[in-house]
């Protein structure tokens, strides 16, 4: 069974910072850890933020593990919408 790894983003989500999100998600990902992703305290995000999700949830999708995005709400939302993508909140998928 695996473990379940909770990341909980605030502040600015941006290509500044996006190489230590995806440390932690490649983290959890070699561990074999599900990964779910706290959106709620997201104050300013890029498209890098959406890219590295998108891409996580795909490569963890691929292996077998469960990875949820909660709280997407208000700056992700947004971002995902502007984006041409829509999220399903009962499974925690951005698509």
């Amino acid at each position: 069974m695996s473990s379940i790894h909770m990341l909980c983003l605030d502040g600015d989500c941006n290509i500044a910072n996006a190489r230590a999100l995806h440390r932690d998600l490649r983290d959890a990902f070699d561990r074999g850890a599900a990964v779910t992703v706290d959106c709620r305290g997201v104050e300013r995000a890029d498209v890098s933020l959406l890219q590295l999700l998108l891409s996580s949830q795909t490569t963890f999708f691929n292996r077998g593990l469960d990875f949820r995005i909660v709280d997407p709400a208000g700056v992700v939302g947004l971002l995902a919408t502007r984006g041409g993508f829509r999220f399903d909140a009962v499974a925690g998928h951005i698509f």
